[in-house]
């Protein structure tokens, strides 16, 4: 919503004319403030309005409801049983800082959104169990695909291989971890840091 003579009734200069430069307001109810939107507390359309144009998937949904490819790479089924997907990614995909996107990063987004990774100093709940490790709105990933993505750290090839038949396969894996940033971050080496998502390994991820 706008006030007139703002531009967002099309009026503004070359707005509506072919060939010309039009002028699209868009507002929404609070600034952007976090890029984490798997996370409770930045899951937020505020941020996932910015976050999904920012970055790539395998795949998604036109506004026909048909499904498209991405630009992140392709996707294969490559066995029905049990389910098991083959994920290359792109040799060009990058981060922003340059860095290849790589089977990291969706090894370590895997144990970010694994609720079979618990917190050892957390507070248990009324039926004595543990809370996750990470602050995930979503436990699908580490629920249906209960070991971690098949793949060297360094390679832009991955595979996941699922407990059970899974219809929404196709969506599941999308968004990924910046690793090296994670690993820098936490003073350990890259594959360190692959090597305790993908042992489930709660002391070292802590």
């Amino acid at each position: 919503c706008t006030p007139p003579g703002s531009g967002g009734d099309g009026g503004g200069e070359g707005g509506g004319g072919e060939g010309g430069d039009s002028l699209l307001n868009v507002g929404w109810n609070e600034p952007f403030r976090s890029m984490n939107t798997m996370t409770a507390n930045g899951n937020a359309v505020a941020n996932s309005i910015v976050t999904y144009m920012m970055n790539d998937n395998f795949g998604y949904y036109d506004d026909k409801l048909e499904e498209q490819p991405g630009d992140l790479g392709k996707m294969e089924k490559v066995s029905d049983d049990p389910l098991k997907v083959k994920y290359t990614i792109n040799e060009d995909a990058k981060w922003s800082d340059g860095t290849p996107v790589t089977a990291a990063d969706f090894i370590v987004q895997w144990a970010a959104d694994n609720p079979t990774i618990t917190d050892p100093n957390g507070e248990k709940d009324e039926e004595g169990n543990l809370p996750p490790l990470f602050d995930s709105i979503t436990g699908d990933p580490g629920t249906y695909i209960p070991e971690a993505p098949e793949g060297e750290a360094d390679s832009k090839e991955f595979t996941v291989t699922y407990a059970e038949p899974y219809a929404d396969w196709e969506i599941l894996i999308g968004s990924a971890l910046p690793a090296h940033v994670i690993a820098e971050q936490s003073g350990m080496e890259l594959t360190e840091l692959v090597d305790a998502a993908k042992a489930k390994d709660a002391e070292a991820l802590a």
